[in-house]
């Protein structure tokens, strides 16, 4: 079993534990302490508590324009539940993207409603390839 404890850029600062969280699931940490302690490592939802379907997009700025701030230009998609923009707002790239590590937002994106996640998901994929 890998867990990751620290939000670094390989493990996409945090975001499986966000997207596990939002799911309903458990998070590493919490897989790890209940593993620490003889704890199952599978638990149950809480009562009541009604499926999310979540990811996280990965933005990379893929036309080299300068970058908007993202809280702004995204402002007006429901399914976004938190965005860490690793990019300067303005700073243009100069050359393509080649790896994760060149990435300039992470967008979770969650919705009770698996057809709304993904016509807003491939919107902001879309918007990213396409230049902001």
């Amino acid at each position: 079993m890998l867990i990751e404890l620290n939000p670094r850029i390989g493990g996409i600062r945090g975001s499986t534990n966000a997207n596990a969280h939002l799911g309903g699931l458990a998070t590493q940490p919490e897989i790890l302490s209940d593993a620490l302690r003889g704890r199952p490592a599978q638990r149950s939802p809480e009562p009541g508590y009604a499926p999310v379907h979540s990811r996280a997009l990965t933005l990379f700025n893929f036309r080299d324009a300068p970058l908007p701030d993202f809280r702004d230009v995204l402002a007006g998609y429901s399914t976004i539940r938190s965005i860490d923009q690793a990019g300067r707002v303005g700073s243009t790239r100069g050359v393509p993207p080649r790896s994760l590590s060149d990435l300039v937002a992470i967008v979770i994106c969650s919705s009770h409603d698996p057809h709304e996640l993904e016509g807003q998901s491939e919107e902001i994929l879309e918007r990213d390839l396409a230049g902001w």
